[in-house]
């Protein structure tokens, strides 16, 4: 999709192409508004299914349950994606800042492969997510985050590997483990990001 198309289709809401109007909700609702950039081309996401089998078997093996074995496994069956995410209410803060991100995206701005954003449920926040296709090099996910900003985008970021959602390690898990590797704050006075790790364990 070109880029001069593209920005109708995500400023022109009263065709009902916006964030704005999408929701959940009934039969016709919708679950994500996506855009991809074709100029990268997108590596296939892995052997998912051998993954979660040797989930359950280090789950059945008693073995210790860690960030480490879970990186090793996303590696061994190439389950290599993650996103940078941020949260953004409704209305028009949500369209402004997807339209950003869907025309960077689509124009090869950013390092993305692709993005998406949340369709609305009933008292909640659009979830932006943006893609890159290697969680393990830290120069590539830091380097997505650079051209994030690049589009204007200084709210606070937050990285998460693909892996955790395919394996349902969410915030509250048994294990203690953060799902979130990295967070990104933006300095306005410094206007520069501040990126750190986060600690392995939730109570750390």
């Amino acid at each position: 999709m070109a880029v001069a198309r593209l920005d109708t289709w995500v400023l022109s809401g009263n065709s009902g192409f916006s964030p704005t109007p999408m929701t959940r909700s009934g039969n016709q609702g919708f679950g994500w508004i996506h855009i991809i950039n074709q100029r990268i081309p997108k590596n296939i996401v892995g052997d998912i299914e051998g993954l979660e089998d040797a989930w359950d078997d280090l789950l059945a093996s008693k073995r210790e349950v860690c960030k480490e074995r879970i990186f090793e496994l996303a590696k061994n069956f190439r389950v290599l994606p993650g996103k940078w995410m941020f949260w953004v209410s409704p209305g028009g803060k949500g369209d402004h800042f997807w339209s950003l991100i869907a025309k960077g995206v689509a124009s090869g701005k950013t390092l993305a492969t692709h993005a998406k954003m949340s369709a609305l449920e009933e008292n909640t926040s659009h979830v932006v997510c943006i893609y890159n296709d290697n969680f393990l090099d830290e120069e590539e996910v830091y380097e997505s985050e650079r051209t994030i900003r690049s589009l204007g985008i200084k709210c606070s970021l937050h990285y998460k590997p693909d892996v955790f959602t395919y394996l349902g390690v969410y915030g509250m898990n048994p294990w203690g483990i953060r799902p979130t590797i990295y967070t990104s704050h933006f300095d306005i006075l410094k206007n520069q990001s501040i990126i750190r790790k986060r600690d392995e364990h939730l109570d750390a």
